[in-house]
Parts: structure tokens; C-alpha cells; sequence
């Protein structure tokens, strides 16, 4: 029926509401009538309600309930204190440890005849991002109380215009200016980004690259239903803008597959200059994601398509502007509830699976982007539970199946990004101790340091590396990145990033430390050179090996001579040029000016030992010692006439002697293990910008134990 034009309404009409001016909501209004426009009001079902007939009933309703809650929230008070006692707990505290966690709760799942799924958390769907309704104090609550949630979720009339208000302000007409601008520069907002998309075969090319060069080692999309998504997007280009989300996730890809490509192969299956393509492309991603409202949007989409963007803008971006982005990623993941297992209860076993897959890919760049520049990471241990993603392959995964996925045994399309995800697990507890509790004495810790690293080592190499084969390109570069990440691990047990207690006082081993950081380096350096891993190279190159460079420098201003000495010389001269321009803020950077230093000392220790064995066996011919050619010097001091680098980069007068040289202090006269070379290179390292710089976490703390 009609309803009587006489009646008022209980809602504002809609011009009054677009125009936000009073609505007297008679039909029509008056002010639609001076206006002399049309009166529409939103057809919209809602429950009438007395004035206080309501509230009061809702009131005593409650309140006959209060002594049941009362009693309910001390009981579950107890239970929850001990889940937390268990939850602020080491996340691997070790391998067996996490593996326990996992088989009690696949217990607990199983006793309950009951869904896994709605069991503990019921999803609920509302339009400002709210995703499943608390943890399992709630769920008890709701199913002990019952008719609780329904009486408190019951909507009225007020709701129903508070909503209606604010969909309405979410509209395009109202946001004509994205509020993410200014992270990508302030730059004009442009919401028609067809001219910027390839043509539908070169999207084809593009999509099928990312999936052969990007997807296997950060693994955050499920490829079937990716292609089908954008197939269909590159059919209807022209027939209306695209999903915002989906568009960001087509540019974040399209800059992911150009960066893993040569100039050379741009031009020949692209037609254009590779940095005029990344340029397009990436400024194509930072509209859609503006367009797509990334900072506040609750689609798990938006955030995807923006980890692929940071992730990529590393191999791009030495300064920090990567590195601060990862902060913000993370914060948005946590809003999601990345963090939180039991938060997958409110999704499919799909849904789940590619939630702890993005959560875990944040967790490598996050612990990696940490270690370009030397600082904690920002994921804490103990602030996530999320259960590891599965060693599956895609086509495992269905989205339209809720059966629980199970893992396969060996090696399947997930593997290599497992090896890393455990590695930032374990060195955001081994690398940065400082995040962990301390208090033992140091020989113990230091014994189980090493006791936990080579049951990683074992564990890695069990689960993963048995089955990989190295003829596939994917899993040659899997060992190598398993034997590079256990190597480094060790190394840093010697020299942290961060001051440990169980370091102190702890004897180095000297040549060990020098062999691991060489064999570290020659494993990348490989990586890169090799031809077994072609379209995995760019992966390769955007982490610097900065701290296994530094750890040999410091270990060569000391040790002068036999094979282990020139191997290490060999891969230093190969990859210090190439390490300065990729290093967080490159060469211009507070990073490598103290390391530039401290290759110069290594060099110069060098001469000096050269120089001696030049005096008591004089040569007939110059020395070659790996790439380094030395003059036949009779004299230390005639080296200034050649110097090995600018005198105006060091800043150091070359033509005195090595006694008045007061950057470094060094005195050609004392033991070689008193050296104060060190020291300076901390002085500049600790002089960073950055608030969570090794000057505010305490130094690097192994320099005073060299003796410098």
C-alpha cells in the first residue's frame, strides 16, 4: 500500500540529507517544497518504538542478567589470566614447543563436535569493518547468557539513520579527494587510470611474468583465482572503471614484473624503456591504492596489493621511505586481526590460509627491512599467534570449500616462502634479543643460542631442503637461502645487531667468523651471478649483505695472512663496490661511511703486513694478492703517492705518518688486536637519524670485545 502522504516520516528525506539541512519529513517536506524538487525518502524497513517503552524493557531485561554475568566474568577471568600468561610466552621458543601449540589445538578442534569454524567466534558482517565478535570470553558470554548478543544487537530505528548518515558520507561525491595522497606526495588525485593500464595481451605478459619471477618467492596471491580476476578486468577495460582494490592489485603487480626484468628484455617483449615502465606503473599503484582508501578500507585486497608495493619499492628506494612504509602496512594488518588465529574462526579454510600467508610475508620484510639499517624490528614477539600458512600448492587450495586444508610432504609452490617465514620467526628471537627476556647467565644463554640455531638448521633442512631439486630453479636458490640464513644466524651470535647479554664475555671464534661471513657473501654473490636463477636475481639483490661485509672488514684489520685471509680479500674487492650503492641510503648513508672506513684500516693493516714481508723477502716483481696489486714498496709511508681511494672521501690527510692520523687513532706499533679502528666505526654508526638506531638500542656490542 501507498503509504498516506499525510503521515510524517521517520526518516530525513534524501535532498535534506545531501544537502544537510533540517528534514520537518512531511511528505512532501517544506523544504523540498520552497526548493520546488522532488521529495524522495529512502524506502527503508525499520521497527517503531515508543519514546522510553522501549529502553526500559531493554534496561530490565539486562538487569535481570547482571548477577548471572557477574559470576560468569569471574570464572572466565581465572581462565583467561592463564591464557595469557601462555600467550605473552615466546612464539618459538622452539621447534617442539611450536609444534605442541599446534597439536593441542588441533586436539581442542577435534573434541568438539561443533564447526572449528563457530565454535569460538561468530562472523558478523557490518559495513565499518568489523569482523567477528571477540575472542573466546564473548563467545562464552553469548552462549551462557542466551539471547544476549540479540538483545544488545537488535537495531533500532536511531541505528538505522546513523547508518544511512554514514554510507551516505562514504559516497564519491562527498571524498572527491583520497585523505592516502599525501604519502604518495600530494600529488593530484586521478581516478580514471585507463591510459595507464598495457592493452589486454600486454597484461597477459605481465601477469604470467609476476607468477614466474615474483609469486614464488613472496607468495601472497592464489594464482587461479588472480588470473581469472584480472582476465576479466583486462576484458571490460574500457567499460567502466575497475574495482579500486582490484585495479591496485593489477598496477602493485605490474611494477612487481617489470622490476624483476633486464632493459633488455623490457624492450624486447614490453617495447619500452624498463625505468619509463616502472615509473608508469608505480605511479599507477599509488593511485589506485588512493583511489581504493587503503589506510581505512577493510578488504584484504587493498592491503595485499600495498604489501607488493612496499615490498617491490626496496629494490627501488634505498632511503628510508620503503622502510617507514612497512611500519604502516603492518599497523593496517593489525587492524585486520593478521595477528590473531583465532580470528581465521570467522573465515573459510581459504580465507584463513591467505591471511596467514600475507601476515607472514609482512613478517619477512619486516624483519629484513630491520636488518637493512641495523634496528629492532616492529612486529614484537608475543604480539601474534598466527599458526604458520601450509606447505601446499595452489591448487590445493578451493575457495569454495570448507573442508580444512592438509599440508603436503615435500616440496610444493609454498616451500621457499616457508624457509623464509620460519627464518624471520626464529631471527626475530635469535638476531634481536633485545626483544626477549634476559637475565641468565651468559655462558648458558650463550650455549643455548647455539643449541637452538642448529635445531633450526636441523629442523629446516628435515622439513624443506631433503626434498628440494636444485635442477629447479626455485629450490636451488631455497638451499642457498637456507644455508645463507644458517650461516648468518651463527655469525650473529658472535656479533649481534643488537647488545646481548649472552654475548658478553663470551670467547669469539675468530676464523670461524671470518670463514662464515665469507662463505655468506661468495653464497650471494653467486646468486647473482649465476645462470641457474635468472628471473630470481632481482630477488637476490635487494638484500645487502652489509653485516657479514662489516664482520670480515673488522676480522681483516686484524688477520693478515694464509688462505682464509686472501679467499676473504677475494669476495670483499668483488662485492664492496656493488654493496655500497644497494646499502639503506647508499653510499651518501651513515651506514657506509663508517664501513668505508673500516675497509680503508683493513686496507691499510694490509699494506703495512705486505710491506714488512716486501722488506725481509724482497720481490723482483709486484705482488697480486686477489685483485689488488701492490707496489714494491720499501717504505710504508711512500703509499699516500698512490692512495687506494680519494683523499676528499675519507677526509684523512694521507700524507702523514700513520701515528698523527686522528680519524683513526692507530698505532703502527702496538698488537695488531688493539686496534681502535672499531670504535669509529661505531661513533658513526651510533650518529643515525633514526630513533631505534644501534645508538639508541646500545651500540654494536661485540666491537669493545675485539680489543679496539
Amino acid at each position: 500500500m501507498p503509504s498516506d502522504p499525510s503521515k510524517p516520516s521517520q526518516l530525513s528525506c534524501t535532498s535534506c540529507r545531501h544537502r544537510k539541512v533540517k528534514c520537518d519529513k512531511a511528505k512532501p517536506c517544506s523544504a523540498c517544497r520552497r526548493s520546488n524538487v522532488e521529495c524522495i525518502f529512502p524506502n527503508r524497513p525499520f521497527k517503531p518504538r515508543g519514546r522510553q517503552g522501549g529502553s526500559k524493557a531493554r534496561n530490565a531485561e539486562i538487569a535481570q542478567r547482571l548477577q548471572r554475568l557477574e559470576g560468569l566474568v569471574g570464572k572466565l577471568g581465572g581462565e583467561n589470566a592463564a591464557g595469557a600468561l601462555l600467550n605473552t610466552g615466546s612464539i618459538i621458543p622452539s621447534i617442539e614447543s611450536a609444534s605442541h601449540r599446534q597439536e593441542s589445538l588441533k586436539e581442542r578442534q577435534g573434541s568438539s563436535s561443533q564447526s572449528p569454524r563457530s565454535q569460538d567466534i561468530e562472523p558478523i558482517s557490518k559495513a565499518d569493518g568489523s569482523r567477528y565478535l571477540g575472542n573466546d570470553f564473548w563467545s562464552s558470554l553469548s552462549g551462557e547468557v542466551g539471547g544476549l548478543k540479540q538483545l544488545l544487537d537488535a537495531p533500532s530505528s536511531d541505528d538505522e539513520e546513523e547508518e544511512w548518515d554514514h554510507l551516505s558520507s562514504q559516497s564519491p561525491s562527498s571524498t572527491p579527494f583520497p585523505d592516502t595522497l599525501f604519502i604518495f606526495g600530494g600529488r593530484t588525485p586521478a581516478t580514471n587510470l585507463r591510459s595507464l593500464h598495457p592493452i589486454a595481451s600486454g597484461i597477459a605478459l605481465l601477469c604470467t611474468i609476476y607468477f614466474q619471477n615474483v609469486d614464488p618467492v613472496f607468495k601472497v596471491l592464489h594464482r587461479p583465482t588472480v588470473q581469472v580476476s584480472i582476465s576479466a578486468a583486462a576484458d571490460n577495460l574500457d567499460a567502466g572503471p575497475l574495482d579500486a582494490a582490484q585495479e591496485a592489485l593489477m598496477f602493485s603487480m605490474y611494477f612487481a614484473a617489470t622490476t624483476s626484468m633486464t632493459q633488455e628484455q623490457c624492450q624486447n617483449h614490453l617495447g619500452q624503456d624498463r625505468e619509463k615502465l616502472l615509473a608508469q606503473f608505480k605511479y599507477g599503484a599509488e593511485m589506485a591504492l588512493a583511489n581504493a582508501h587503503f589506510l581505512s578500507s577493510t578488504e584484504l585486497k587493498s592491503l595485499v596489493a600495498f604489501v607488493i608495493y612496499v615490498s617491490i619499492l626496496r629494490s627501488h628506494n634505498e632511503n628510508r621511505t620503503a622502510w617507514t612504509l612497512v611500519g604502516l602496512a603492518i599497523r593496517i594488518a593489525y587492524s585486520l586481526d593478521l595477528n590473531s588465529e583465532a580470528a581465521v574462526s570467522a573465515f573459510t579454510p581459504f580465507e584463513a590460509e591467505m591471511r596467514r600467508r600475507l601476515w607472514f610475508a609482512l613478517c619477512v620484510i619486516d624483519v629484513r627491512s630491520a636488518e637493512d639499517r641495523g634496528v629492532a624490528p616492529m612486529i614484537f614477539q608475543g604480539t601474534y599467534d598466527t599458526k604458520m600458512a601450509c606447505n601446499i600448492n595452489d591448487a590445493d587450495l578451493d575457495p569454495l570449500s570448507f573442508s580444512e586444508v592438509t599440508e603436503r610432504l615435500g616440496c610444493t609452490e609454498m616451500t621457499f616462502c616457508l624457509v623464509t617465514h620460519e627464518a624471520s620467526n626464529f631471527a626475530r628471537v635469535q638476531a634481536f634479543p633485545k626483544l626477549n627476556q634476559m637475565g641468565l647467565e651468559a655462558k648458558d644463554d650463550a650455549i643455548e643460542e647455539r643449541a637452538r640455531t642448529r635445531q633450526f638448521r636441523q629442523h629446516v633442512e628435515s622439513k624443506y631442503l631433503v626434498y628440494c631439486d636444485e635442477t629447479v630453479p626455485i629450490f636451488w636458490v631455497a638451499k642457498r637461502v637456507a644455508m645463507l640464513i644458517g650461516l648468518k644466524m651463527e655469525l650473529l651470535l658472535q656479533y649481534p645487531l643488537q647488545p646481548n647479554a649472552s654475548t658478553l664475555g663470551v670467547e669469539r671464534d675468530r676464523d670461524g667468523s671470518l670463514e662464515r661471513a665469507t662463505t655468506i657473501l661468495e653464497i650471494s654473490n653467486e646468486g647473482e651471478s649465476s645462470d641457474v636463477p635468472a628471473n630470481f636475481r632481482w630477488f637476490i639483490k635487494t638484500y645487502p649483505q652489509w653485516h657479514p661485509l662489516a664482520v670480515a672488514l673488522a676480522e681483516l684489520c686484524s688477520q693478515v695472512e694464509g688462505a682464509l685471509v686472501e679467499k676473504a680479500w677475494a669476495i670483499v674487492d668483488i662485492v664492496f663496490d656493488k654493496l655500497g650503492s644497494r646499502i639503506a641510503d647508499t653510499k651518501r648513508g651513515s651506514l657506509w661511511r663508517p664501513i668505508k672506513k673500516l675497509h680503508a684500516r683493513a686496507q691499510w693493516t694490509r699494506s703495512q703486513h705486505l710491506s714488512k714481508l716486501q722488506q725481509q723477502n724482497p720481490p723482483t716483481a709486484p705482488v697480486s694478492f686477489g685483485d689488488i696489486a701492490f707496489l714494491n714498496l720499501t717504505d710504508p709511508l711512500d703509499m699516500p703517492k698512490a692512495p687506494i681511494f680519494k683523499q676528499e672521501d675519507l677526509g684523512l690527510d694521507w700524507s702523514a705518518p700513520p701515528s698523527e692520523l686522528p680519524s683513526m687513532g692507530f698505532d703502527p706499533g702496538m698488537d695488531p688486536m688493539n686496534w681502535h679502528g672499531w670504535e669509529e666505526f661505531l661513533q658513526n654508526a651510533q650518529s643515525w637519524d633514526s630513533p631505534n638506531s644501534l645508538e639508541n638500542n646500545g651500540g654494536l656490542p661485540w666491537s669493545n670485545e675485539l680489543g679496539l
